[in-house]
Order: C-alpha cells, then structure tokens, then sequence
C-alpha cells in the first residue's frame, strides 16, 4: 500500500521502520523475523498465559498509533495481529504459522488494528472469507455489480438536493448482496480499490446519461474507502474520469467515514479534492474519533448523522442529545448537514424542528435504479 502511495524506495524505509518498532518490543529470548511482504513474525517462548499474550499483543497495536517518520512524512500505519499458541493450535511451525496467519486474516477482516486469536471455528470462516476474495475478483471482471441511488432531500421544501450512489452486487449463485456483506472483504484484500474507481466512473457515467436526457443537474455522492485515498494516483484517477465523462466537479460529491481524517496524509488529499471543486461529505458522524479542530482543519462541506442516532429519535433522550450537539456543531461551522436512516414522521419533525437541512431514508424514497431516479428527477420534487 505505501509502495503505490508513496515509492518503492518509501515502502522498504517503512518497512525497516516497522521492523525496530518491533524489536525494540522484544525481549532477548524472544524472535523476530520477517516472512515476507509486509508481514512479520513474532515467538514468545516464555508467555504462560492468554492474559500475557493479550498483553503483549496490545502493546504492539498501541506502538503502532504512533507514526513512522519516512522521507520526511509521518505515516500512519495500522497492525493486525494473529495469534496461535504451541501447542494448543499446532505442534509443526508450519501449523502453527497457518494459523497465526488465519487468526491474522480474521483480524484484518475486522477492520484491522487488532488481533484475534486462532480457533478451530476460524478454519471454515476464513474459507468463506478466501471463496468470497475469490468470487469478488471475479466478479470485477464479469461486470456483476451495480449502483442505486438514494435520493437526499431539503427538509423544507422536500426537494431533491442530491444522490447518494450505493453500490449492490448480484452473485450469479447468491443473487442481490448489500455492501455489508462484502465490502469488508474487499478493503481487507485491497479489491476495494478497483471496485471503488469502477463506482466514481459509473457515478460519472450515469450523470451524464441524466444529462443527455436534459434532466436537471444535481451533486452525486459517491463512497470511498481509506485505501483508495492513499493510492499515490487517487487524484488524477478522479480528475480523468471527471474529464473522460465531461463533469464539473462540483457534480460529484465524496463520502468519507469519521476515522478518515485522522490521517494527515488523507486530510491533504481531501484538501486538494476541494480546491478542485469536489464536495467533501462525513459519513456516520458521531460514531468516530474525530475532534472538533480536525472537523476545522479539514472543513469538510457536510456533515451526515449517522442512522443509529436517528433511529432512536424518540427512544432514547441521549441519542437526541447528540444529535442536537451535532446539528449545532454543523451550524457553528457552516456544514450542511444531512440526517440518513429517516423512516418516520416522528424523525422527520424531530429534524425539522432543530432546522437540520437535507434528510435520506425510506420516508421520502428507497434506494432507485438509474430509470426510477431519471423519474424522480422530472417530477423535481415529491
């Protein structure tokens, strides 16, 4: 990953890097060698308990919240752990290093910067996750995903402001699959990233079908995962397709969840997005870690509610407390700010009354194909 976002010669320099992060973590009588790639081995022949290993483990994942100083750039790097134990989960190196490896494949599927230990049950799961890595690069090539569109709309006029693009893929044998159930998969073997540009280019391609027919022109957001941001050509890829398909880029709008902009390196990417007229949207707000002076740096232009706040409009007072320190956080700071999940009247005068601006869920329009939102977008309004 840092070899296409940076060099060649930045990824071995990180990789030494990383490499006395971890042996200044090791005791003498411990060993540490490198497999290969990016992954590392680590034997602890003294550990007596799994309280021990927890130990060590979360020792290395804290080492890692600290960035590694390379060519003059502090980059974030993230750890995932696996962990087998002799010999409870193998007698044979080899054993044991496949299912450490196993155990470590569980923890990048996880969402990385954890580590998981190796269990029996591990062996079908990571299966499952291997057929599906499988099947996803298949279906890159047999052009089996595709893109709905949720209408957002302006809660006072109930007009449409813009198109969220979501992504849905449709298995030859398992038919229709919600990203939730293979987007993890994809960011965890890197095929997020030819399926991310595949969506921007459809996004791209699908405004200016809408365009040909002379419908009326609004913002299409697009998501994009962390690893596409950090690949070295991630803006010239969005500047030849918005060239390639003839749009201005404030049409396109990219969605980008809270943890993102943690990352200085990705803070400067979205930058130069915006000072090229792309708009900058933060999904699920309010479920990460980012602070109110990061929310300044980056200036992002919306702010979007998180949908477990929204649905519990009316059911829980601390949920409403939040989104109250939300919409008046966006409002300080000039955001737009838009509330997705809306499924009933309830929610719906809830948001109207704390003036938020935009509003996406079932209330006003499921997820549309390409026809059904052109429909929508004659009648302007609902």
């Amino acid at each position: 990953m840092i070899n296409d976002s940076l060099s060649h010669d930045a990824g071995d320099q990180l990789l030494c890097a990383v490499a006395e992060r971890l042996r200044s973590l090791a005791r003498k009588e411990d060993t540490l060698s490198r497999l290969g790639g990016d992954e590392f081995v680590m034997i602890f022949p003294s550990l007596g308990s799994e309280a021990q290993i927890v130990t060590v483990a979360q020792k290395i994942l804290k080492s890692f919240l600290k960035p590694f100083h390379v060519t003059g750039k502090n980059i974030n790097v993230y750890a995932s752990i696996g962990i087998s134990v002799y010999p409870t989960d193998g007698k044979t190196v080899n054993t044991l290093l496949s299912n450490a490896d196993m155990a470590m494949y569980h923890a990048k599927f996880l969402g990385g910067n954890q580590f998981s230990f190796y269990t029996n049950k591990l062996n079908k799961q990571t299966s499952l996750q291997f057929q599906q890595e499988l099947d996803l690069q298949k279906a890159i090539i047999n052009h089996e995903f595709f893109l709905l569109y949720q209408p957002q709309f302006e809660i006072n006029t109930r007009q449409i402001r813009s198109m969220e693009a979501l992504i849905r893929w449709n298995h030859p044998k398992k038919g229709i699959i919600l990203p939730l159930d293979f987007i993890p998969t994809a960011e965890s073997s890197g095929l997020i990233v030819p399926i991310g540009e595949w969506v921007l280019r459809e996004t791209c391609r699908q405004i200016r079908e809408w365009r040909k027919k002379g419908l009326p022109e609004i913002p299409v957001a697009c998501n994009v995962a962390s690893k596409q941001l950090r690949q070295r050509n991630f803006l010239a890829t969005v500047q030849s397709i918005l060239q390639e398909y003839s749009i201005e880029p404030q049409w396109l709008e990219i969605e980008i969840t809270e943890n993102v902009i943690i990352d200085r390196e990705i803070q400067k990417i979205i930058k130069k997005l915006k000072s090229m007229g792309v708009q900058i949207i933060l999904d699920d707000f309010g479920t990460g870690n980012s602070s109110l002076n990061l929310l300044k740096q980056v200036a992002v232009d919306s702010l979007k509610i998180d949908q477990s706040f929204i649905q519990n409009i009316s059911k829980s007072p601390g949920d409403e407390a939040i989104i109250d320190a939300i919409i008046a956080i966006a409002q300080s700071m000039n955001f737009n700010i838009i509330a997705e999940g809306v499924e009933t009247q309830n929610q719906f005068q809830f948001l109207k009354k704390r003036q938020c601006h935009d509003i996406q869920g079932f209330l006003m329009s499921k997820p549309l194909s390409p026809e059904e939102a052109a429909r929508l977008l004659r009648e302007k309004n609902v």
